[in-house]
């Protein structure tokens, strides 16, 4: 890379990064695997913003989002949703191997994007649906993406039952592949 490219805008948005995604850690901290399972309750559908609607499957939604925006705006775009979900069946049901998956994602996320330059921030890029957008914009959509999250996992600690025993975990991966082709 150049030095009289510049970094500072790119070296911002990684510090942004990194603390989101710490709050986003300390948001599951001392949970055990039967709190993360308890979900939401969701009415007549069986599908909460992108996930099962508990905790665990809100960790591996923000875990397969990391990995999949990295794959298509700063890779070849190979990896596939089958091969998300086939991941997210090596760790679910189990917090422990849930938050392993994670920061190796968040590796991966902050990998794909080191030695960017700031005049790199308007290029446009392919998100995993398809469109483009500016660079910049695919980046903070990360950082907002992990900060909604761990807004919302507090949220829902405050409403975990007293003695969540009971509690059966939900596959995310069978949330997932519902929407897989053939």
């Amino acid at each position: 890379m150049n030095e009289h490219q510049g970094t500072a805008v790119v070296d911002y948005l990684r510090g942004r990064s990194t603390d989101a995604f710490e709050d986003f850690l300390g948001s599951l901290e001392s949970l055990t695997d039967q709190q993360t399972w308890w979900r939401v309750p969701l009415g007549d559908t069986d599908e909460y913003l992108h996930s099962s609607g508990s905790i665990l499957g809100i960790v591996l939604h923000v875990a397969s989002c990391k990995i999949m925006y990295a794959e298509y705006a700063f890779r070849d775009g190979a990896l596939t949703w089958r091969d998300i979900s086939k991941r997210a069946r090596e760790v679910e049901p189990h917090l422990t191997k849930a938050i392993d998956w994670l920061k190796e994602a968040h590796e991966f996320w902050m990998r794909s994007w080191e030695g960017l330059s700031d005049g790199e921030l308007t290029a446009s890029r392919k998100t995993n649906w398809g469109e483009d957008w500016p660079t910049e914009r695919i980046i903070t959509a990360m950082i907002h993406h992990d900060v909604y999250h761990t807004g919302q996992i507090w949220v829902m600690r405050a409403q975990l039952p007293k003695d969540p025993r009971d509690v059966e975990p939900v596959s995310e991966a069978d949330l997932w592949d519902k929407y897989l082709p053939g």
